[in-house]
């Protein structure tokens, strides 16, 4: 016995919206042609791996899934090594995609 499946209700691709996320992504490629330095490279990938660790094993273990205990000033630093700017990213409530 089949069971049905209802199609969910899908909105026509915005082409604006999607040119823009693509431009977004693929600008700092622009960085090759800037005349950036080995330097320059180096601490880009280290800060990626450095922000990318604390989002992952800090950040979003914690915060999200609680996965273990820590001091409120250890908080305090998982916070400040994700800080992007935008704390009303960070604070809004958890999606529910995380049960």
């Amino acid at each position: 016995m089949e069971i049905p499946v209802a199609l969910e209700k899908r909105n026509k691709p915005l082409l604006k919206t999607e040119i823009s996320f693509i431009i977004v992504h693929l600008l700092p490629l622009a960085a090759i042609f800037t005349g950036a330095t080995m330097f320059d490279w180096l601490m880009c990938a280290f800060l990626y791996f450095f922000r990318m660790f604390w989002i992952t094993g800090g950040y979003h273990r914690y915060f999200a899934h609680k996965s273990y205990k820590t001091s409120r000033f250890f908080q305090f630093v998982i916070a400040c090594c994700t800080w992007s700017g935008d704390a009303f990213v960070k604070s809004r409530p958890p999606l529910n995609n995380n049960k």
